[in-house]
């Protein structure tokens, strides 16, 4: 597929994405080494309904959702340069409330500006849908940062503020020496890195603790040229 992309549109960026059970959900037919080595960028797509939000809608678990996906994806790549998208990201009521929405944005923006190589931040999505369309389910109305008849929401204006200032502003993020040291192919191996698993876990412990874990998997965490190239040099393992 990605070589008919590429030969129908030479030079360009190509990308396979999918969501976020292809690193939680052993089953799930798409893997984490797809995302993380097959076309131009690995994109991220970082959901708190997913059972996160059993931490607390604003929890650190929550608002580092993303920042956690981003060095999942990192983690797995045969590049350590290799650029990373933070493709869709959106506040969804529920489980957020409307008063939590911009800081739950602000707090996990923030969070993924702090990470190597990211290529970007898209918002999901620009505009509400309209109560008229009655077939959505309920958590799809709401997450535009503009509503459904063009008016900048709260949360465009904070979206854009931050925009603003990272153009303006942007500074690299520090590598991460400290890495948390993942197992590749252990079957049932991705329900540790799920919300509430032995991996997932271990990563916010330390995230919470004031550290800026990155992960590696576990054959690469004992080659000195790849924790070398990541600039690695402490690992935790679960």
């Amino acid at each position: 597929m990605l070589a008919a992309c590429e030969a129908g549109a030479p030079g360009k960026e190509h990308q396979i994405s999918e969501y976020d059970q292809g690193f939680f959900s052993s089953d799930h037919p798409f893997t984490p080494a797809m995302a993380a080595r097959l076309g131009s960028t690995t994109t991220i797509h970082s959901w708190i309904f997913n059972n996160t939000a059993i931490y607390g809608s604003l929890s650190e678990q929550s608002v580092r959702l993303a920042e956690y996906l981003i060095e999942l994806g990192r983690g797995r790549a045969s590049d350590p340069n290799r650029p990373i998208w933070l493709q869709e990201i959106g506040a969804p009521l529920p489980p957020l409330t409307g008063n939590e929405t911009v800081e739950f944005l602000r707090r996990s923006v923030e969070h993924a500006l702090d990470t190597e190589n990211l290529w970007g931040i898209t918002w999901w999505c620009s505009h509400d849908v309209s109560r008229d369309l009655v077939d959505f389910p309920a958590l799809e109305y709401d997450l535009g940062l503009v509503d459904s008849v063009n008016e900048p929401k709260a949360i465009a204006r904070e979206f854009a503020k931050i925009a603003r200032e990272t153009r303006e502003n942007y500074t690299p993020p520090a590598g991460r020496n400290t890495a948390v040291g993942r197992e590749a192919c252990r079957p049932g191996g991705r329900e540790a890195c799920r919300p509430g698993g032995r991996f997932f876990d271990t990563w916010m412990d330390l995230a919470r603790a004031g550290e800026r874990p990155a992960m590696v998997l576990a054959e690469r965490a004992e080659d000195p040229a790849h924790r070398e190239a990541r600039g690695i040099s402490e690992v935790f393992r679960p």
